[in-house]
């Protein structure tokens, strides 16, 4: 049987050729479990977002061929301090309702405030989490969230650079 292999959160995998797109990959070989299945294969409600390449895509929409070689990011795979500070972003703004789109809005959220830095304004993130659908919180908190992590950007990441010097 053919296999496609890539690496996930910095793990080289090979998983069987026969998925019918990444998400599937992801959640039934490799384990990976915080994209979730909302509405595959048509790439609607963005809940299984992931980086590929460092760019914040639908994993339902990505064909085995075009993950082949690729570096995918997931939740999971980003530093513990990261996802602390997206949890309490997210916590402080009430944000966070079941968290079955969750997963899928904190990875949109890095990568826009990776992506955009200081350029990263209110109304490009209402425009870009867009794409994902939250049927409890709604939309404020979670913009709020994502704009308090971009406006504490410049003291989070003097802080880990101090935190990790200190590990040495």
């Amino acid at each position: 049987m053919e296999s496609i292999p890539f690496t996930v959160n910095g793990h080289p995998v090979e998983v069987a050729a026969d998925h019918p797109h990444l998400l599937s990959a992801l959640r039934e070989e490799v384990g990976v479990t915080s994209p979730k299945d909302g509405c595959s294969p048509s790439g609607q409600c963005g809940a299984c977002t992931v980086l590929l390449d460092g760019k914040a895509i639908q994993s339902c929409l990505v064909s085995m061929e075009k993950a082949e070689g690729k570096a995918v990011t997931t939740l999971e795979g980003f530093e513990d301090s990261e996802r602390e500070r997206l949890a309490d972003a997210f916590a402080s703004t009430g944000a966070l309702q079941c968290g079955f789109c969750t997963p899928g809005i904190l990875v949109r959220a890095k990568s826009l405030i990776d992506q955009k830095g200081a350029d990263l304004d209110r109304k490009t993130t209402a425009g870009r989490l867009g794409g994902h659908l939250c049927r409890c919180t709604g939309y404020r908190p979670i913009i709020a969230a994502a704009q308090s992590m971009h406006a504490q950007r410049d003291d989070w990441d003097a802080a880990v650079h101090a935190r990790r010097l200190h590990d040495f």
